[in-house]
């Protein structure tokens, strides 16, 4: 682990609404790391993540660490981003990778953690109305003796709402930085209430809603008949009471999906697609319209 404080000095609204210059300190968890960034920031990133523009699964510590546990690759280097005070505003999750095929090869990547397939959003964590301090912060630090070396960074997965690829180019334009945007998918969601009563009673018609609750009453009054996804049911058993929305369990077979390469495939056809639904039990539904976006910088 590696600290930084070089002269990322950044501007933020103070107290009376003026503007005041706080730096920002940058503590780095690379490869040689004694503990990772993941360990390091466990308690604290999923808090951020809920700080965020964008609060999505794809970001939390849980999807994270075990994607990098199954499919990373490469060098892990975590950077995190604290105000002097010690609050966290900012994680930069990345590997970086020794492109052997491709059109990237013998380059030297860094790409977010998650990238690209399997994660639908990704994008650097930081508390919503820090973006610029934090930007420019991780600009010093890949400008370091601190950084690896590096010839592009992708940012890939960009939500349509991300200021990373809004911002980026506008605030690195000085430093000799390439720079290629463009519309990489549409990843289509739908956001669910945590409980299902809430999902019939808010995003449900009420004609709809009232043929659901007929056929759920007909169902839990005959016999032999269950309906998962209940805490604790068992299979021929009803639970009663309010339904919570709950994810596929554990012993359910993988959806079929496109991957990006025979290792990913081999990956998902083994033990690793078992181990990843273990440790991430909770996937929700997502379905509606925001465009994924990447972000190539080049040094």
């Amino acid at each position: 682990m590696s600290t930084t404080n070089n002269g990322s000095a950044v501007r933020t609204l103070s107290e009376d609404g003026e503007q005041a210059d706080i730096p920002l300190d940058c503590i780095v968890y690379g490869p040689d790391a004694e503990v990772d960034g993941f360990q390091a920031l466990a308690a604290e990133w999923n808090e951020l993540v809920a700080r965020s523009r964008f609060d999505t699964f794809f970001l939390t510590h849980e999807w994270q660490s075990t994607w990098w546990e199954t499919l990373g690759n490469g060098e892990l280097w975590i950077v995190a981003f604290r105000t002097q005070g010690g609050e966290l505003v900012g994680i930069a999750p990345f590997y970086r990778l020794e492109h052997a095929d491709g059109d990237w090869v013998g380059l030297s990547t860094l790409h977010i953690i998650g990238c690209i397939e399997v994660s639908d959003f990704l994008d650097v964590i930081i508390a919503k109305g820090w973006e610029k301090q934090v930007y420019a912060a991780l600009r010093t630090w890949l400008q370091s003796e601190d950084a690896p070396v590096w010839d592009l960074c992708d940012f890939c997965n960009l939500p349509e709402d991300s200021l990373t690829y809004r911002l980026l180019p506008e605030l690195w334009a000085d430093d000799g930085y390439g720079f290629d945007v463009f519309q990489e998918d549409v990843a289509p969601h739908i956001r669910l209430p945590l409980r299902y009563d809430e999902y019939l009673n808010e995003q449900v018609d009420k004609k709809q809603r009232h043929e659901i609750r007929r056929k759920q009453r007909r169902a839990e009054r005959s016999p032999g008949r269950f309906l998962p996804g209940t805490p604790g049911y068992r299979r021929g058993s009803v639970q009663p009471g309010s339904r919570r929305v709950h994810p596929l369990a554990a012993t359910e077979q993988p959806r079929q999906r496109r991957v990006h390469d025979a290792a990913d495939a081999a990956v998902f056809q083994g033990d690793g697609a078992t181990y990843a639904r273990r440790r991430i039990p909770a996937i929700g539904l997502y379905l509606a319209g925001w465009a994924a976006r990447r972000h190539l910088l080049r040094f």
